[in-house]
């Protein structure tokens, strides 16, 4: 900059500001360089890319002649945008203003949703609004009118090249500034994923918030990324034990192994300090799944009295899970009359309700109690059920009550369903109970073969 200054000050200088190619140069640029035929098709392809930029056009072509594709044959060609272009657009910030770099680098870290106000903040007034900004760089190529970039690549070339440091500061602030207009939680928590930061408490619960986001947008693994985050920043103990078995109950979906593995540092902490029904159940359910009944009658002991109406539906839904899963033990737990509630809320969440009314079928199937008309709507519910993450345990417990209320015709169909959904979701745990109720309604129906077929398949 300073030599340009000087540069100017010479009265034999001036400025001379030149325009981005135009589609009619990109393509003789491209018949120069490459063939006629090829000039031909690749030249909307290219102009759009480059934006009319001749260095990047020139890296864009270098891409192409680098790469394995046959240029005898042009009408196969696509277009690649790798390290030459990156180089080169990177070259082009370089040479630019430090505003330019700075919009550049604003626009690759917000990504493509956000607001000119966001984009203004973060600019820290380099320009008057952020349409002048983008205006900047789409003259010189580099981004679409609307501030896009023009290639994945080039957003990936603007983030590499900018340092940790800076990186974490504009995602930090834009997740503060976000959270102070109470913007969505997951948009939120994106920012704090790709900053790798969380210690204060309010990032804690938006993480936590982003989490049931995901699970309703059956986003598994974001879910885990955002509780993995606010469990390695959180200093508070009582929180992070809570962290811990929420973490457990989405990983166990994936891995019941590396849930239990999440819980059973727990046990020991746990001892001398009380865990609220929530998550205190929840603890409760996976030491179940897992075969230990002392440690989780342990958990449940410590349970203090509460009249709040989530507890309530927490513990009626636990009493019925307990009597068709595990009666014997629910019968100890339960210890007397007035241990759990007999009546439940009657608004509740829809996956919540969902879950209690295929539940309570279960337990009236294995008391006997079922009439034929309610378990003619049952099939009906199940042939609805649209399953996700959240439904999943809803409809493997449908699937069981239909199975032993001798509906096995009706309910194959559907557990083959359900299960290829659960495949398709990549949820080995669902896979394998799923698997199971599908061999055993097969050995009901006398299909032996289909049995072991069935055991094999069962994830480990």
């Amino acid at each position: 900059m300073r030599r340009t200054a000087e540069l100017l000050r010479n009265p034999h200088c001036c400025p001379i500001r030149l325009r981005t190619l135009s589609r009619v140069a990109v393509r003789e640029l491209l018949v120069s360089r490459l063939d006629t035929q090829v000039g031909k098709l690749l030249v909307d392809e290219y102009y759009t890319t480059s934006g009319g930029n001749p260095l990047l056009l020139h890296a864009l072509i270098d891409d192409l002649t680098s790469s394995a594709q046959n240029l005898q044959r042009p009408e196969d060609l696509e277009l690649v945008a790798a390290e030459n272009y990156g180089q080169a657009l990177v070259t082009c910030l370089y040479r630019s203003a430090p505003s330019l770099t700075r919009a550049a680098t604003v626009l690759a870290v917000l990504g493509g949703a956000r607001s000119p106000e966001l984009v203004e903040h973060l600019l820290d007034r380099e320009f008057t609004s952020c349409e002048q900004a983008v205006q900047r760089l789409t003259a010189s190529g580099m981004t679409t009118p609307d501030g896009q970039f023009r290639h994945p690549g080039a957003r990936e070339a603007v983030l590499a090249g900018i340092d940790g440091a800076t990186r974490t500061e504009l995602n930090l602030r834009a997740a503060l500034w976000l959270y102070q207009r109470a913007e969505p939680a997951l948009e939120i928590a994106c920012h704090l994923l790709a900053a790798s930061r969380a210690n204060e408490r309010w990032q804690i619960t938006v993480l936590r918030e982003a989490t049931d986001e995901a699970l309703l947008r059956q986003d598994t693994k974001l879910a885990i990324s955002c509780l993995e985050l606010a469990h390695a920043e959180c200093t508070d103990e009582a929180l992070r034990t809570e962290l811990t078995i929420e973490l457990a109950e989405v990983t166990w979906r994936d891995s019941p192994s590396v849930a239990m593995r999440r819980i059973l540092p727990l046990q020991a902490q746990l001892r001398d300090r009380a865990l609220d029904h929530r998550h205190s159940l929840a603890l409760a359910k996976t030491l179940l799944r897992s075969g230990r009944f002392d440690a989780a009658e342990d958990v449940l002991a410590r349970l203090e009295p509460s009249r709040s109406a989530r507890t309530s539906t927490d513990l009626y839904i636990f009493d019925k899970w307990l009597e068709t899963s595990y009666p014997e033990f629910g019968q100890r737990f339960r210890g007397g009359p007035d241990t759990l509630p007999s009546l439940v809320p009657t608004t509740l969440p829809t996956d919540t309700e969902a879950y209690l009314h295929a539940i309570e079928m279960l337990a009236t199937v294995l008391r006997s109690d079922a009439r034929d008309e309610v378990i003619t709507v049952a099939e009906e519910t199940l042939r609805d059920y649209s399953v996700n993450d959240r439904t999943m345990e809803a409809a493997s417990t449908l699937i069981a009550a239909l199975f032993y209320a001798d509906r096995t015709d009706s309910v194959a169909v559907e557990c083959e369903r359900i299960l290829a959904e659960a495949t398709k979701r990549g949820a080995p745990a669902w896979e394998a109970v799923l698997s199971s109720l599908k061999a055993q309604i097969a050995f009901r129906q006398g299909d032996m073969p289909c049995r072991p077929r069935r055991a094999v398949s069962v994830p480990p």
